[in-house]
């Protein structure tokens, strides 16, 4: 007898399930795109815990008949393509006919749907695949989809669920993508009767934009658009001032489908280059239209992903016109090495204003750090050493006789010792710094913060507001007074001590950016530590006196942890005379 054997439908709409619904926001994706295809104007969404317990998506469109209600959840079935040539035609957001069979397979699925010549609308409930009530209802024109019990019959894929925050949060940023292609229909969606977005229907994308982001962040975006040959690109990007600690807040649309894509990614990273500082990201609102023919969105399961024909012609479409509106040129000037911009200035350099370091404590009492005065420069050996010294000594015994530092390249702090060179990354010891010290204000919640004179309002996107929720106690634990004042808008009345006289509205939208995916309570909390320490700490490229280097190095080892910051990076490097006599080769 042989061996393979056809699945049953059952079984085979549940590994197609696997593909297109990971989480209730993929339910989400797939539904909202189904009331856009069919000319809704007003799309709501509702959610239970998160959408675990329930998604409900709600629109005006044009409804749908019975015949196609039934054959709406039968695999394969759609309205979009009729034949193979349509692949290369398609205009609409879904076109598989895989999406709602997949959905009713793993869940509790009910349809109401009613057509505008039609007295009666039609009602289906689909139990894990299996239709267990057909009957005509009262409805208003369009549809309703509601999704229960996701993976309530399968506890292995259930498992895999995240917290009910998390989850939010992802339908949230699903939605957001949506409302931004699609700025004439209105969307709303609500999580256990609490209303999280309300965008109402606008003219122009901008318009959109700000409605969700606010208009301080439209004051630095520049308006793009060009026409090449097929490929029509317009949108908005940021100016030289406005850029990202990540790329999270870079949005590409294709024929207005949201998508993701190294090569677009890749064309902005080219235009920027020199324009905004190195591990630094803009923030971007791309809309590109195509011939459907010149694009393939059928390799990705979610048709989140897009394969362009002409990746060429797109790349340098999007490098030329951003660069053009950066007013850079397509062929920057490198700069050239010379002696004198090898060898660094051996002064310390001013700061306008102090550093705000944590009083130091120490746990045992041990020798005062006085390093002897280096004779030589040694940035030639900067790179070498990073490069070369990958095994950190868990205890540095330092001998010294005075105390004396230099910083180069405004990033490192490099120490001469009677054993040999101690570097010093200035930013990685700073954060570890304010890592500590954040963690205990979370164990003692006393940390008292400084409050402004002028509070600052930030606007937030909508899927920021449920994490920003859950983690208000742990802001203020910190020394953080925020204030919700809308579902997109927070007032900061106060801020901790080392954070002082640094753009607040970007440190806490880059602390939101990383702690807006966190899970279990006790990993939540070291997100947000290791988040406020990096994000308030010392910055690479920032000079600083010889009384703040010399105060860096105090607080550092006056912590638990002094040689890696939170995420694992050295905090310092030691190197001895044999060492240095090895590179030399004097040995």
């Amino acid at each position: 007898m042989g061996k393979i054997s056809k699945l049953p439908d059952w079984v085979s709409n549940r590994i197609a399930a696997g593909e297109v619904v990971e989480r209730p926001a993929s339910v989400l994706k797939e539904l909202v795109e189904n009331s856009i295809d069919a000319g809704a104007n007003y799309i709501e969404v509702s959610l239970r815990n998160g959408g675990k317990q329930l998604v409900q998506v709600t629109d005006d469109g044009e409804g749908m008949e019975y015949e196609d209600v039934i054959l709406a959840v039968e695999r394969h079935a759609t309205s979009k393509i009729k034949d193979v040539e349509d692949l290369n035609s398609i205009t609409t957001l879904g076109f598989r006919g895989e999406a709602l069979p997949s959905i009713a397979s793993v869940s509790v699925t009910e349809i109401v749907s009613r057509t505008s010549h039609n007295d009666m609308g039609f009602l289906i409930v689909v139990d894990n695949g299996k239709i267990i009530q057909q009957m005509e209802v009262g409805s208003a024109v369009g549809t309703t989809v509601s999704v229960s019990e996701l993976f309530g019959k399968i506890p292995a894929r259930k498992r895999f669920l995240k917290s009910d925050r998390a989850e939010l949060s992802k339908c949230s940023l699903w939605l957001t993508q949506l409302s931004l292609a699609h700025p004439e229909i209105s969307f709303k969606m609500e999580n256990d009767e609490r209303e999280i977005i309300y965008t109402p229907a606008t003219g122009t994308y901008l318009e959109r934009i700000e409605q969700i982001f606010g208009a301080e962040i439209v004051q630095d975006l520049l308006e793009i658009e060009h026409r090449s040959g097929n490929y029509f690109l317009y949108g908005y990007i940021s100016n030289r001032t406005l850029h990202r600690s990540r790329g999270t807040d870079q949005y590409f649309f294709l024929n207005g489908r949201s998508i993701r894509s190294a090569l677009i990614s890749g064309a902005l990273k080219r235009a920027y280059s020199g324009i905004i500082p190195p591990g630094r990201h803009p923030v971007v609102f791309l809309f590109l239209e195509a011939p459907p023919e010149l694009v393939d969105v059928n390799v990705h399961p979610a048709k989140t992903e897009v394969r362009f024909r002409r990746e060429e012609t797109v790349f340098g479409t999007i490098y030329k016109t951003v660069a053009n509106i950066l007013g850079t040129s397509m062929t920057p000037a490198k700069k050239t090495k010379t002696a004198s911009n090898m060898v660094p200035p051996m002064h310390s350099y001013a700061v306008q204003s102090k550093l705000n370091f944590p009083e130091p404590y120490r746990k045992s009492p041990g020798k005062k750090f006085r390093p002897s005065s280096p004779e030589r420069d040694i940035q030639m050996l900067a790179e070498q050493i990073l490069d070369e010294h990958s095994e950190r000594q868990k205890n540095i015994d330092i001998q010294t006789e005075e105390t004396q530092f230099l910083q180069v390249l405004n990033s490192y702090i490099v120490i001469a010792t009677v054993e040999g060179v101690l570097i010093l990354d200035q930013h990685a010891a700073h954060e570890r710094v304010l890592y500590e010290k954040t963690v205990r204000a979370l164990e003692t919640e006393q940390s008292p913060g400084q409050r402004l004179l002028f509070p600052v309002e930030i606007n937030l996107p909508p899927h920021w507001l449920s994490p920003l929720t859950a983690m208000l106690e742990k802001f203020s634990a910190v020394g953080f007074e925020i204030e919700i004042i809308a579902n997109d808008k927070i007032k900061i009345l106060s801020v901790p001590a080392f954070v002082r006289n640094r753009d607040y509205s970007e440190l806490i939208t880059d602390i939101m950016r990383d702690i807006s995916e966190g899970e279990s309570v006790p990993e939540f909390e070291k997100i947000f530590a290791s988040s406020v320490a990096c994000h308030s700490a010392i910055k690479a490229g920032q000079p600083l006196s010889a009384d703040e280097m010399e105060a860096l190095f105090d607080a550092l080892f006056s912590c638990d942890e002094p040689l890696q910051c939170p995420h694992g990076r050295p905090t310092i490097i030691k190197f001895t005379g044999r060492q240095l006599e090895q590179m030399f080769g004097r040995t």
